[in-house]
């Protein structure tokens, strides 16, 4: 496994058990996990009565009474050993944070650039930092009471620890119906499960939780001319890539390359590093197969994406892989792994194919997840243009809302919760904070690595680079007719003519359509027992009228209706839990 897997930190009551392998493996109920840790693992008893930490990190990490757990990776860690006099090479993320938290104590995690999740146990002051980037994959949950302390990066790891009954949480349910921004909700789809918000930091003392910060992007008065604006933001771009790519210790790693502006800049950035291995990485391009004429090919633009792909990949010097995507029951083919899942969303009903290689490989993939959001000037988010925003958000609760049960909406009060939701979307100005909220609730990407099975390298998630754009007037955002402009003009020399001057990509929102009306067997055989019946959340015959509308093209949105399948297919993959 290329990928580091997330590390479990639990503390329970083991009273003078120290070290009883036996009597811990029979209250984790996962013996096979433990022996597989034990000969390299580390049982730490706390002086307070009761604690377990189970790692296969090396003892150092646990001297001078602080236990490190780590899951993710640093951008800055050569920067942090220069600056904390670590001597590199080969040292771990996390000793570098272990030598942060000695020197800038709770203020460590600002220091800290990168896609994380940690967890910072001092004995000594018998407390625990939690820490969680700002931006990327990687989420941070945790359990806490009087007595016990339960943290993981993931869902999955929290539920095959065994330590507590999972259970699913209604009330999240109904969150995920008043509003889509799931990466702002600490709430999580288990009871008595919470998550830290993106770049948050909690202090854990005496079975209490509370924070102590949370990052938020400096205002930078923006001084300098447009050419060094340009050439700034160039460097940063390539600085990330370098950083996120060229650096990490993959050996190898694969790149979806759609022949849009965000990924074709990123293929631009390694052409700049001249150390760059170019046998590292496989570019592929999907070709989804559907039953359309040579007429609908040229109107989607299909056959355009690809030939943009292949000009970009000459630039790099790499030969283009066609990869054929068979829509044919693709939502039957994504329904078994989302057992494996823990949260529903969109990404799992449309994210599989593109990873099909990676999975097999177990290779790291190369998305530009994160462009629109840091890159696009998002105007609506003010008051003034309320009514347009209104079309973004309050158009979901509202088609919702036509197949929810009358009493399932008086009972969680949804249409209070909607109301409350689509007032803090709407700012009263468009500014740098109001931008920051629009990365922030992004759910693509933010602390959504459940959705995937192999690790993503996201180049426009870089703090740097953010902050950097943020502080940037509008003029670099939208100019004569172009988004992104900036990120044009920083590759103008590298981008092929026909991607610096296109407005658009290709539309392939109709392959999604077919793929999941191609596959609708799958739904049609669950219509006399749909979980969003049985517990009383949707009515069935407006749930159906609605499938059935989608079915026969009837309806024009499509997100919605994907959410409404991810939740039901979730639901039923979760029926060992479900009460």
């Amino acid at each position: 496994m290329y990928e580091k897997m997330s590390e479990i930190y639990a503390q329970m009551d083991f009273g003078n058990r120290v070290h009883d392998y036996k009597y811990i493996s029979e209250t984790l109920k996962k013996p096979e996990k433990l022996s597989q840790t034990e000969e390299k693992g580390v049982c730490v008893y706390h002086d307070n009565g009761f604690g377990l930490v189970i790692s296969d990190r090396s003892p150092e990490i646990i001297q001078d009474n602080l236990e490190i757990l780590f899951d993710g990776s640093l951008d800055n860690g050569e920067e942090l050993c220069t600056t904390l006099g670590i001597h590199m090479p080969g040292v771990s993320e996390e000793v570098v944070v272990k030598a942060a938290y000695a020197h800038w104590g709770k203020d460590c995690g600002y220091y800290l650039k990168g896609d994380y999740a940690c967890a910072i146990t001092d004995r000594k002051a018998n407390q625990s930092f939690l820490i969680r980037a700002p931006f990327g994959l990687k989420a941070l949950y945790y359990y806490l009471d009087e007595n016990t302390l339960v943290v993981a990066s993931s869902h999955q790891k929290y539920i095959a620890t065994g330590v507590l009954p999972v259970k699913i949480n209604f009330e999240y349910i109904a969150e995920y119906f008043a509003g889509y921004d799931s990466a702002s909700r600490r709430i999580t789809p288990y009871i008595h499960w919470s998550s830290l918000l993106p770049g948050e930091t909690l202090l854990v003392q005496n079975g209490n939780a509370q924070r102590i910060s949370i990052w938020k992007p400096a205002r930078k008065r923006h001084t300098l001319s447009e050419r060094d604006t340009i050439e700034c933001f160039r460097q940063l771009f390539i600085d990330s890539v370098y950083k996120k790519i060229h650096l990490k210790k993959y050996p190898h790693y694969v790149f979806n390359l759609s022949g849009g502006l965000d990924s074709s800049a990123i293929v631009c950035a390694l052409s700049c590093i001249p150390q760059f291995d170019q046998s590292r990485l496989s570019v592929y391009h999907d070709c989804h197969v559907n039953d359309m004429d040579d007429e609908e090919v040229e109107e989607l633009g299909v056959s355009e994406e690809r030939e943009l792909a292949e000009k970009v990949c000459e630039k790099l010097g790499v030969s283009l892989n066609l990869r054929t995507i068979h829509d044919e029951n693709m939502l039957l083919r994504n329904y078994e792994p989302l057992r494996d899942f823990a949260e529903p969303t969109v990404d799992i009903l449309s994210g599989f194919p593109s990873s099909v290689y990676s999975l097999k490989k177990n290779y790291p993939t190369i998305t530009g997840f994160g462009g629109d959001q840091v890159l696009f000037r998002n105007v609506h988010l003010n008051r003034k243009n309320y009514k347009q925003q209104q079309m973004n958000s309050m158009r979901f609760y509202k088609i919702y809302r036509e197949i929810l049960h009358p009493e399932y909406i008086e009972k969680y009060s949804l249409d209070e919760r909607a109301a409350q939701k689509q007032e803090e979307r709407i700012f009263d100005t468009v500014s740098q904070n109001d931008q920051w909220e629009k990365i922030f609730r992004c759910d693509q990407w933010v602390g959504n690595q459940d959705s995937y099975r192999s690790t993503r390298v996201l180049p426009y998630l870089d703090r740097d680079l953010i902050e950097y754009s943020l502080n940037l007037p509008d003029k670099y955002y939208i100019r004569k007719g172009y988004n992104k402009y900036i990120l044009r003009k920083a590759f103008e020399k590298e981008l092929p003519p026909e991607i610096f001057c296109r407005h658009g990509k290709g539309n392939h929102v109709s392959t999604v359509y077919d793929a999941i009306r191609e596959g609708w067997d799958g739904i049609e055989k669950r219509y006399d027992n749909l979980y969003l019946v049985r517990y009383g959340i949707a009515d069935k015959e407006k749930l159906l009228n609605r499938l059935q509308n989608f079915k026969y093209g009837v309806e024009p949105h499509m997100i919605h209706i994907m959410r409404i399948l991810a939740l039901e297919l979730w639901l039923e993959s979760k029926q060992s839990i479900l009460p």
